[in-house]
């Protein structure tokens, strides 16, 4: 299997849609739509445990979707930061939380819809160890 080609067929402020044409294991050129993130890092996930042994959730309004679900606590590597960074950073901005501790636990394309390099590498780290605190930093709109 092999890219053959690759074009940006929209570019948004966050997103870009592409088509991806691509020759099979069988040999047929095939063409794959996709979508992928723009001006970002990558993306992390948090696995956030607290003293009492329960994981954090979160409750959030998604736009595509018209309703609220629950999630991991979750958000985009900013350019230049870290993924420890914007993992920290995304989970007291999400939750309140704040960790004492981090354990990096894998990294990988998020799901096999949108290409691995737009969906970017991410972060799971756990925290056993935690403090309670507000959060101190703005959201960004994305």
């Amino acid at each position: 299997m092999k890219i053959i080609d690759r074009k940006i067929r929209w570019k948004g402020k966050f997103m870009s849609a592409v088509e991806i044409t691509y020759r099979d294991a069988h040999g047929k050129v095939r063409t794959w739509e996709a979508v992928e993130r723009v001006g970002i890092g990558g993306i992390v996930v948090m696995v956030a445990i607290t003293p009492a042994k329960t994981v954090l959730l979160e409750k959030q309004f998604r736009p595509p979707l018209g309703r609220n679900v629950i999630e991991l606590p979750a958000g985009l590597v900013d350019p230049g930061e870290t993924m420890e960074e914007a993992a920290r950073r995304e989970l007291i901005e999400e939750t309140g939380w704040a960790a004492k501790k981090m354990e990096f636990l894998a990294e990988g394309p998020l799901s096999t819809g949108p290409p691995p390099r737009s969906s970017g590498p991410f972060s799971a780290p756990t925290w056993n160890t935690w403090e309670s605190r507000a959060a101190t930093t703005t959201r960004s709109s994305r």
